[in-house]
């Protein structure tokens, strides 16, 4: 029987009609909410991506929404059966408007957004082609299942290719934040640092300052500190204790670090770092302490150092957009490390928008 023959054409025929379409899918991201075994899996996937914060995780994912009373949405993009990205969303409603963020407002979160897994050695050609997949997918699952007038994600610093973004209508707007490099000695740490930091960290350690790693008993004690000097600036802020301390119960004090500064056995001062992979966190705290002892330079120190013993290799200061900390940030040599927000906003919203911004500054807290 010839191979050409009328009877296997049509089965050739349909063999590659079918090969092709097999191809096309397995090239394309599938975009699913996690649910079930999958969402068990969830964390083993942020263990595989070199960009994950802490807040990726997903105990820290459910206290937000349960905390906040918000919809979360754990969405995974699949290349076949394999992940290549996490995509936590949460529905909020500000004011008439249904809002997609990641993350969402007032929860003390800076930055969430997409992560890749890990890209097992693929080029740069092909994660680019992917991860414009993995975008679009999510673009289409949002503007399918919920249809919000506003989309706002902030990503992480790991997670800089927004282009994705910007070619399917959204807008996107840089942010920055600090990143002290300690893949280095900490004398060599130190002499990077400038002169009134270093005059500052030994004035520290003459006046017999003590910074520490609390355990559960001292986040209520350094969370009120915090609230109350932010308070006397005039800046909300809206972590409680108790949030704090889920999220201690949930990571465990490998990953929640209360650092306190006592001075005369009272908490002058402190930081909530949190850890990720190789990066430390400076999440809250580092406020203006209420004595002239060089109480904050005393805290970053002894979390650099402790950093370095560990063998992580990033401290994230946690923002650089205000001129004012920045000022005191910069002097222990950090790199200016960019992020990314992206918006989307329906035709309502960015009239509402236009609509408060010509309110006087003095009633606009009002409407907001």
């Amino acid at each position: 029987m010839s191979w050409c023959s009328n009877d296997i054409f049509p089965l050739y025929r349909t063999y590659t009609i079918m090969s092709a379409f097999t191809f096309a899918h397995l090239m394309s991201i599938r975009i699913e909410r996690a649910a079930g075994d999958e969402l068990e899996r969830w964390d083993s996937y942020v263990d595989r991506s070199v960009h994950a914060s802490p807040f990726h995780r997903r105990s820290v994912l459910e206290l937000i929404a349960r905390h906040h009373e918000l919809t979360w949405y754990p969405l995974v993009g699949y290349k076949g059966e394999e992940p290549f990205g996490l995509f936590p969303l949460f529905e909020t409603k500000e004011g008439p408007f249904t809002t997609v963020a990641s993350p969402p407002s007032n929860t003390g979160v800076a930055y969430l957004g997409p992560i890749r897994v890990a890209d097992n050695g693929r080029k740069q050609r092909k994660i680019e082609k992917e991860q414009r997949r993995f975008i679009e997918g999510v673009i289409d699952w949002i503007d399918t299942e919920i249809e919000p007038e506003l989309v706002q994600i902030r990503c992480v610093d790991g997670f800089t290719d927004v282009r994705p973004f910007l070619w399917n209508g959204f807008d996107v707007t840089p942010s920055y934040t600090y990143v002290v490099d300690l893949e280095r000695a900490p004398d060599a740490l130190l002499a990077s640092f400038s002169s009134d930091a270093r005059r500052s960290i030994r004035r520290a350690e003459e006046r017999d300052v003590d910074v520490e790693i609390g355990g559960p008993s001292v986040i209520e004690p350094l969370n009120d500190l915090i609230r109350s000097r932010l308070e006397e600036k005039g800046v909300q802020y809206d972590l409680s204790a108790e949030m704090l301390s889920s999220i201690y119960d949930e990571l465990g004090s490998e990953r929640v670090r209360p650092y306190v500064c006592r001075h005369d056995g009272d908490v002058v001062g402190g930081t909530f770092v949190l850890i990720e992979g190789e990066t430390l966190y400076g999440w809250v705290g580092g406020v203006t302490p209420t004595t002239d002892l060089p109480i904050n330079e005393a805290v970053d120190w002894q979390i650099m150092q402790d950093g370095i013993e560990e063998g992580l290799s990033r401290y994230d200061l946690h923002g650089a957009m205000e001129q004012g900390v920045t000022e005191y940030k910069s002097k222990f040599d950090p790199a200016v490390t960019p992020l990314f927000e992206v918006t989307r906003k329906s035709a309502g919203v960015k009239a509402a928008t236009g609509l408060i911004e010509q309110i006087p500054a003095s009633i606009q807290s009002i409407v907001r």
